[in-house]
């Protein structure tokens, strides 16, 4: 065979190769989005397939921060015990050259967002220490709560050492350290508590973790809210 031809072969199978896997991909896409609506309609909840505002509208982990492909799809919406829930699918890719060769990685989240009262300073309470680079204009820094079985447990960052101490009293530290250990990681700011894991979205889960996020509220003192100095909202 003419080695311009055999290139040409190898070129189209290639091209064939990767809009089979695209035209795969779409459709396990539209199969889960299809189920996902159908989930959504039969349990009282709305399903938005993407949303591409809110790419934009929240910062720290797991957001990725500048110009990037980020995506937030397949959005759930409901109200429950009072308070609003938002879930969503954050995806993107991010590339790393190690000197010889670039690899991209996709990096996908479930987030869960409900709302809090208004300027609330940051708090975020997550099981390993990662460092707060992205929160840390925001006048963000480590606490220990001098508890050591919950210190053991859990990292907290904060922006306000007065609002964390008010937050996490007696009671929530016992909850979160036993049947509330699924609400961790959260993190509280501005007017909302966001929580978020890293696998793609799942209604069944998604509903779990808004009853825990809401039941995290629930045992939040008023005092810590009426007490807290206010920070900007972070709405957009």
């Amino acid at each position: 065979m003419d080695v311009a031809l055999l290139v040409l072969a190898v070129t189209v199978a290639v091209v064939a190769a990767v809009g089979a896997l695209v035209f795969a991909g779409s459709a396990a896409e539209r199969r889960r989005a299809k189920a996902l609506a159908a989930w959504a309609e039969r349990e009282g909840w709305r399903y938005d397939r993407e949303r591409p505002e809110l790419v934009d509208r929240f910062s720290g982990d797991p957001f990725v921060e500048g110009r990037s492909d980020a995506r937030a799809t397949h959005v759930l919406c409901t109200e429950l015990r009072g308070h609003r829930v938002l879930a969503f699918e954050y995806r993107y890719s991010s590339s790393h050259h190690d000197g010889r060769q670039t690899r991209t990685a996709t990096h996908t989240h479930t987030v869960v967002v409900l709302p809090v009262p208004s300027g609330a300073p940051v708090l975020e309470l997550r099981e390993e220490a990662l460092g707060h680079a992205v929160l840390g204009p925001l006048g963000v820094h480590d606490l220990r709560l001098g508890e050591t079985a919950f210190d053991s447990l859990f990292y907290v960052a904060t922006s306000d050492d007065g609002f964390a101490r008010a937050v996490l009293d007696e009671d929530v530290r016992s909850w979160l350290s036993g049947a509330g250990a699924a609400a961790v990681p959260f993190r509280i700011h501005g007017d909302r508590l966001l929580c978020w894991d890293h696998r793609e979205l799942d209604a069944e889960r998604v509903r779990a973790s808004a009853r825990t996020m809401v039941g995290l509220l629930e045992r939040i003192p008023a005092s810590a809210w009426e007490g807290a100095p206010k920070a900007p909202e972070v709405r957009p």
